[in-house]
């Protein structure tokens, strides 16, 4: 549950940031947060995903958007140019990469999150199984146990269109469960069957 609001609280600062004034009242409550994350213990911010997103946001950008409109127009420009959010999550999943559970949340936020888990994470079947549902191509960052597990190898082609099955181990490139479900996928794969 409090992950969950953590989570949301992200979101609802990271939108905050676009809206004139709103922007204003947001970022003053981030400057004051950031100030007193300085004195919290450093696990506690390493298990929140709201308080790891806070740290990696800078002091500079809340300053800025405490300016209504003018702030929000050069934040909106540079994140347009720079892609500031994906700098903010990058970080906060890098932090995470052993962390089982910060790594689910995650990756049920950015499909491409997987790809920097901890080797231990990526032979979890759980942290596998989110991953591929958000997006099969997470086959391509796999062990080998899972690139050669049917089940896994199915679910990641039908949540890539079908193009996970390159990324399968070519000995289970034969199974007959795992041809079908490419070809009803993508039909045109059809033809590298022949």
């Amino acid at each position: 549950m409090v992950k969950g609001i953590e989570k949301s609280s992200v979101k609802a600062d990271q939108i905050c940031d676009y809206i004139p004034l709103t922007s204003t009242a947001c970022n003053l409550v981030n400057i004051f947060q950031k100030c007193t994350i300085l004195f919290m213990d450093e696990s506690k911010v390493a298990k929140s995903p709201y308080y790891t997103y806070l740290q990696q946001k800078s002091f500079s950008r809340c300053v800025l958007l405490l300016i209504p409109f003018i702030g929000n127009f050069f934040v909106g420009i540079y994140d347009l140019v720079n892609d500031d959010q994906q700098h903010y999550a990058f970080s906060a999943v890098f932090a995470a990469k052993g962390n089982k559970e910060l790594m689910l949340s995650y990756i049920q936020n950015y499909s491409w999150a997987f790809k920097y888990a901890s080797k231990d994470l990526k032979e979890d079947p759980d942290i596998m199984l989110a991953a591929i549902k958000k997006n099969g191509m997470a086959l391509k960052y796999a062990s080998d146990k899972f690139k050669k597990d049917p089940a896994m190898v199915i679910a990641a082609i039908q949540n890539s269109a079908g193009i996970a099955y390159v990324f399968a181990n070519t000995d289970i490139k034969g199974n007959a469960d795992v041809v079908a479900a490419a070809i009803w996928e993508n039909p045109s794969a059809a033809f590298a069957f022949r």
